[in-house]
């Protein structure tokens, strides 16, 4: 698994750079499709190195899919810039979909075929990058297709914050969503999660919420309360392979 480490997807920006996993089987006719690994951390934390992404990350490159693995510009832990900074945390992930997208035949890419994951402030931005394609809130001049297929969420805020509320954004041309979340979560409450199922079902979106029974704010994927790695794969395959 050849793995490339801090590329930087936005020229001028120090914090913006990512780890690129390239598979070692050989490429499918149409491409490999992508995933898009974004760490969580409250906005103002957190980095590419912690084990949640590496994990993803090898989980999903070990079964034929070209992984970005990326640090965006963190937000200040309060402040009266918190708000600003955050939405340009969200424009960062954004340019870095359009980063892999604009490099999909140096990667052998399937440009049509991208996911995101991520978990707490990455679960809220991955589903961001989903639900908010159809808005004009978050253009980039310059910056073209930054639309992702297919989102897995990990216990992401959906009605918080304020300027990145993911159930204010979801419409019937979101892409299908898989979320887990544990019952024993202090920090983002499940109350989000039922919001979020709540506005996807009036949608009529394609999505599946596994509630994880005793899990605290933040696991893994293959952690202690469970082994979801097959559950995550077989939701990517089926949306961004089938």
């Amino acid at each position: 698994m050849p793995i490339k480490t801090d590329i930087s997807y936005i020229d001028g920006v120090e914090e913006a750079i990512l780890d690129l996993y390239q598979p070692s089987c050989a490429a499918p006719a149409e491409g490999y499709p992508g995933v898009v690994v974004i760490h969580g951390g409250g906005w103002h934390g957190g980095d590419k190195s912690q084990l949640r992404q590496t994990q993803m990350s090898e989980i999903f490159c070990d079964n034929g899919y070209v992984v970005i693995n990326i640090n965006y510009s963190l937000a200040p832990k309060e402040g009266a810039d918190r708000g600003e900074k955050i939405r340009n945390a969200f424009l960062e992930c954004r340019q870095a979909v359009h980063w892999l997208r604009s490099h999909a035949q140096e990667f052998q890419l399937n440009a049509k075929r991208i996911g995101a994951i991520g978990g707490s402030a990455g679960g809220n931005l991955s589903l961001m990058l989903g639900v908010s394609h159809h808005s004009n809130d978050f253009d980039i001049d310059g910056i073209g297709d930054t639309s992702v297929q297919a989102v897995i969420n990990l216990y992401g805020p959906t009605t918080r914050p304020p300027e990145l509320k993911v159930v204010d954004y979801i419409t019937k041309d979101c892409p299908p969503i898989l979320s887990l979340h544990g019952t024993d979560d202090q920090t983002v409450d499940i109350d989000n999660l039922h919001a979020l199922d709540a506005a996807l079902e009036k949608a009529h979106i394609d999505h599946q919420s596994i509630i994880v029974e005793g899990a605290p704010h933040t696991f893994n994927l293959i952690s202690d309360w469970g082994d979801y790695s097959s559950t995550a794969l077989a939701f990517f395959d089926k949306h961004l392979k089938s």
